[in-house]
């Protein structure tokens, strides 16, 4: 049976599954070139409304939508004449609506039964753990370099009417240690002179103290790892922590058609990371490419990136990026696919794979709990 951190293993990068695995994974990676391919275009609509509430809260309101580009640009009055106030009444109003979802509730974990001592530790624990991870994440407030979380979801839900939340563990290295191996040897125990020996490297036949004959056990040792410049080797030390990440929702694409979560058997989480990002989570050396999620609204986050941040060199944000399409299909739900399975594709090619493991979901909780 597979352990919770090989289960887990998929959200937090590493190598795929075995070869037995690969014919299934190459059928994936055609599929969701497929479907991608079909649907990236599908919510033009929805994605032009979400960028126009974008663009008036950021006070551009003199706006007209060019029939062949699909994107909005800035409407040119007639002539030198016509004035284009710009009183911006819309942001203050969303800023207003938006207060009202930018606050996080309260999380405590009750005992069951209430007066059991046992119970009362771990809920205690959990208690502790949920307001580090609220504080970690800058869920309430910023902390560190992270902005406040809370206050993007409400202004996602309110300019583009949902948000998505990613929610997963990630091992963060914290620093370095000597490599060890377990290495082949050998141990002994003399009866005469009460001696126990291990870790000896040759088998022996009588015990070097007092003579008398011996018989060897084969057993292990740790030892360091030596590197081939002659130097231990030294590998990371990591922990544990809770990520979580919002989802912009232009770049979610369920299934077209469907009327609410439960109708799509998979969605698309299609977004631009960073090539050491790409490194880091799934130890894949990714090319830049110049795809984005919404093509068609390309110059309206090139406007809005120039507007917050002044930054108007589109070339160098591209040059070290790429588009990743991350999908989450669901057990039961696909007759070609009815086990499930998380995919990453980078650079059309899929560089992760892995069945959806029905016990992460069963397992994750209660050991998480008593972590």
């Amino acid at each position: 049976m597979k352990t919770l951190k090989d289960m887990l293993e998929g959200i937090l990068g590493g190598k795929s599954e075995a070869p037995e695995t690969s014919e299934l994974q190459t059928k994936v990676e055609k599929w969701v070139t497929k479907t991608w391919d079909e649907i990236r275009n599908a919510y033009l609509v929805y994605h032009q409304n979400a960028w126009r509430a974008r663009l008036y809260y950021a006070g551009e309101f003199y706006l007209e939508l060019d029939r062949s580009t699909k994107y909005w640009t800035r409407l040119q009055p007639s002539d030198d004449w016509v004035p284009q106030p710009k009183l911006n009444r819309f942001s203050p109003a969303i800023d207003a609506i938006n207060s009202n979802f930018s606050s996080v509730p309260e999380i405590e974990a009750i005992p069951v039964p209430k007066d059991d001592e046992q119970a009362m530790a771990v809920a205690n624990i959990v208690n502790q753990l949920a307001q580090h991870a609220i504080k970690d994440n800058a869920l309430r407030s910023d902390y560190k370099s992270r902005e406040d979380r809370a206050g993007y979801a409400a202004m996602e839900f309110v300019l583009s009417g949902c948000v998505f939340t990613l929610v997963y563990p990630r091992d963060e290295v914290i620093g370095r240690r000597p490599k060890m191996t377990a290495k082949p040897a050998f141990a002994y125990q003399c009866v005469a002179c009460d001696r126990y020996e291990s870790g000896i490297p040759m088998a022996v036949e009588q015990c070097p103290q007092c003579g008398q004959p011996v018989t060897p056990e084969q057993t292990e040792s740790v030892e360091p790892e030596i590197g081939d410049d002659g130097r231990p080797a030294m590998e990371d030390v990591t922990r544990r922590k809770v990520v979580v990440e919002l989802a912009d929702p232009l770049e979610i694409f369920p299934r077209p058609g469907a009327k609410n979560m439960a109708e799509t058997p998979y969605i698309l989480h299609a977004s631009r990371m960073t090539l050491d990002d790409i490194w880091y989570r799934w130890h894949f050396e990714a090319s830049a490419d110049n795809d984005y999620p919404d093509t068609f609204n390309l110059q309206n986050e090139f406007s809005l990136n120039y507007y917050y941040v002044g930054f108007s060199q589109n070339s160098s944000q591209s040059k070290d990026a790429c588009l990743v399409i991350q999908t989450y299909c669901e057990p039961g739900r696909m007759k070609d696919f009815p086990e499930g399975f998380y995919a990453v594709l980078i650079n059309k090619k899929c560089v992760y794979f892995r069945l959806w493991e029905e016990e992460l979901v069963e397992q994750a909780v209660p050991m998480g709990l008593y972590a």
